[in-house]
């Protein structure tokens, strides 16, 4: 550490830290998850490139898988694309704010998404309502989004729009359950790693459109992020609507 409080720690060795710390999380992972005897034979049958390809069959045939994966990615991308990849670029050029509070800013949502996942997880738990849930989080994010491209900084609290964002993001949590709850038991694992499939390519899709509207200018105007980030704002409001059509399994709903 120098007189300035400075590291000087090279990128290489920061990822490979990373890297240290992702092989203990896996040796953790190995320790500490239960044992268990996996599915039993009569729900796949022998290994054959059909009973492969089953699960994805009945997940991708089932309306409901996605319908699940495009609210969760579209949920995700105001806060992906929007607030991680563009919003202090957003912050210091547009709202020509210091460089130093855009990242500190920003740095707000990925902590709040610790408050919210977790605990708009256990609302719906709690109530046994996934959509009561998943509707409240995604108009909130829709507010959220609309105060940060629109109200300019210093009218509202600070880090107060941030802070509901990352919080209001969490319900795009709340798809992941439906996604597993709206297929059959024994592609459950499966429907998991669609439902990654789809949230990251909706990312994917949505990123490059983004940039596209951003223009190739080198300093761009709040103006012109509002245009760009207009998707983002549709995709919420996309979202919101699909969730109406989104089948209700939380356990009050199979009580009743």
């Amino acid at each position: 550490v120098d007189s300035q409080g400075s590291w000087h720690v090279s990128w290489e060795h920061i990822w490979l830290g990373f890297g240290i710390i992702g092989l203990a999380l896996a040796a953790a992972v190995w320790v500490i998850m239960p044992r268990d005897s996996g599915d039993s034979a009569r729900h796949h049958g022998p290994l054959t490139a059909a009973n492969l390809l089953n699960p994805f069959k009945i997940i991708f045939s089932n309306p409901q898988s996605w319908c699940a994966g495009i609210i969760g990615g579209l949920l995700f991308v105001p806060t992906t694309i929007g607030a991680l990849g563009w919003g202090a670029s957003m912050l210091s050029s547009g709202e020509h704010t210091t460089i130093a509070f855009a990242a500190s800013d920003v740095s707000m949502v990925p902590i709040d998404w610790v408050i919210g996942c977790p605990l708009l997880g256990w609302i719906s738990d709690k109530i046994g309502r996934r959509k009561p849930v998943l509707l409240g989080g995604a108009v909130l994010l829709l507010a959220a989004s609309l105060c940060a491209l629109f109200v300019p900084v210093g009218i509202m609290p600070k880090y107060l729009v941030a802070l509901i964002m990352g919080i209001a993001s969490g319900a795009a949590m709340i798809p992941f359950s439906s996604m597993k709850e709206v297929n059959p038991p024994q592609v459950k694992g499966t429907a998991a790693g669609v439902m990654n499939f789809l949230v990251f390519g909706t990312t994917g899709v949505m990123s490059p459109l983004v940039s596209a509207l951003m223009g190739k200018g080198t300093v761009l105007t709040m103006a012109q992020y509002r245009e760009a980030f207009m998707p983002l704002i549709i995709g919420i409001v996309i979202a919101i609507g699909l969730s109406f059509f989104l089948r209700e399994t939380g356990w009050a709903a199979r009580k009743a």
